[in-house]
């Protein structure tokens, strides 16, 4: 918590979430991090399916104690994602990411799901390796696809050919908008998730240190594996499978779904060397958006130190592994944290990095360059 009234920089305590398609107890990073960035409200039960921790000025208040009057502090949230789908009930959710203006549209009529009127663009970075359905695929390869399943056109009732103007939403709206009653027929779990995720969207396969970008309106699906995941400030979310029926909004979700075709190889976000490194050991990941950059920064006992140069905007960043301690200028006492401490650094200040412990320390952080 900030003491101070205008702090340079505070650790932070973090909001857990807990789903279905979370991994269970002690299996979950999530989990094994949240007695630091938690703290005291943290109860370690085996039986929870734990998946996500984060910070970020959201609706939902992840975090309480952030009232800290700093410049576009209110632009994103990051987290950790621990996700399974092998060992949890219901593998993953399927689900877009809103833009702007239907946010602000269905904020105001209360639709479910809507809780403030902002966009949620993501991008999601591998802590090992991960698969997950991002986007759909392109045109042609869905055309073979339908022409190679009949059960998919039968399931669709309709016909589509190369001629019709946007044959991804035409199947995709005739799945999601059928009767539940005719959903089970086709489907065991009573759910066209199993038909559109691996027939017509991207299987992103990532390696540790690889990301991926999801833009607003984009479906995407999250199978397996340990994330670090920043998105704009937004609570909204609309889920259309691998959901109880009740929880789901198929008309909203047809209507707001982008229907891009792309390839899987056009969605990843490249690392770069960031300019405002000094030791030159942080990477950065700047997706097509003004909202965020993600930072890595990487230590061991040859390189144990980083400072970082000021940043338009505030940084937030957790400590994955190991212990650092962290100082600006106007602090040298610092602070200490150790894996899963979580701390902010107020705009335009230059803040370093000290590995405390001799094995590898690994720092994840979201600020604002532009």
């Amino acid at each position: 918590m900030c003491s101070e009234s205008t702090p340079t920089k505070c650790p932070l305590k973090c909001g857990l979430q807990n789903y279905d398609c979370g991994k269970r107890g002690s299996d979950s990073l999530v989990a094994r991090l949240a007695p630091e960035d938690c703290g005291i409200d943290f109860e370690d039960n085996e039986s929870n399916l734990t998946r996500k921790c984060g910070w970020g000025r959201t609706q939902k208040g992840l975090l309480p104690y952030m009232i800290i009057p700093t410049p576009r502090l209110h632009h994103c949230s990051l987290s950790i994602r621990s996700t399974s789908s092998a060992r949890s009930p219901k593998p993953f959710r399927y689900k877009p990411t809103p833009i702007n203006k239907l946010a602000e549209k269905l904020k105001i009529t209360n639709q479910k799901g809507f809780v403030d009127a902002n966009y949620k663009p993501e991008m999601a970075l591998a802590l090992g390796d991960f698969r997950g359905f991002v986007g759909f695929k392109p045109i042609k390869d869905i055309l073979q696809v339908w022409e190679a399943t009949p059960e998919l056109r039968e399931a669709c009732g309709i016909e589509i050919t190369a001629r019709d103007a946007d044959p991804i939403k035409s199947i995709v709206s005739s799945l999601h908008l059928r009767a539940q009653s005719e959903i089970e027929s086709f489907s065991t779990r009573g759910d066209v998730g199993v038909l559109v995720a691996p027939f017509l969207m991207n299987l992103v396969t990532l390696s540790k240190g690889e990301a991926v970008y999801v833009g607003a309106d984009d479906a995407h699906a999250y199978l397996s594996r340990d994330i670090i995941e920043c998105m704009a400030a937004s609570d909204n979310a609309v889920n259309a499978a691998f959901v109880p029926p009740e929880d789901r909004d198929p008309c909203i979700f047809t209507e707001m779904l982008t229907y891009a075709p792309r390839s899987a190889e056009t969605l990843g976000i490249p690392s770069t060397r960031y300019k405002g490194s000094t030791r030159g050991r942080t990477t950065a990941y700047d997706p097509p958006l003004v909202e965020f950059t993600v930072l890595h920064t990487s230590l061991d006992p040859h390189y144990n130190e980083e400072q970082l140069q000021p940043a338009p905007g505030p940084t937030t960043g957790i400590v994955l592994e190991s212990e650092v301690h962290i100082t600006t200028a106007a602090d040298k006492e610092g602070i200490y944290l150790k894996a899963g401490g979580v701390i902010f650094v107020a705009a335009a200040q230059k803040f370093q990095l000290h590995a405390v412990a001799r094995g590898p320390t690994e720092i994840f952080s979201s600020t604002v360059i532009v």
